[in-house]
């Protein structure tokens, strides 16, 4: 049977956990956008948290969830290359 190489995102959880990896990589200065990225740095300064801290997915465009889901997959490339090392 046909077998996915990537990762599926199951749930919001999950989701979420990739907007707040990415804003945890980006405050440590991990990640570095171009300017050619403009408009994904708009999407992704319009993301707004609930007052528990958990991101309100109704501010999430289409642009900062490839960003999320496209910054998670490079990073757990790169750690997979690191381990093979």
């Amino acid at each position: 049977m046909f077998e996915p190489k990537s990762e599926f995102l199951y749930s919001c959880k999950q989701f979420e956990r990739n907007l707040n990896k990415l804003r945890e990589e980006g405050q440590q200065g991990h990640i570095v956008f171009s300017m050619e990225a403009a408009s994904s740095i708009n999407s992704l300064t319009r993301v707004r948290a609930l007052p528990n801290q958990r991101i309100d997915l109704a501010t999430v465009d289409e642009s900062a969830r490839l960003t999320a889901n496209a910054i998670r997959h490079l990073m757990s490339q790169v750690k997979d290359m690191n381990d093979k090392k």
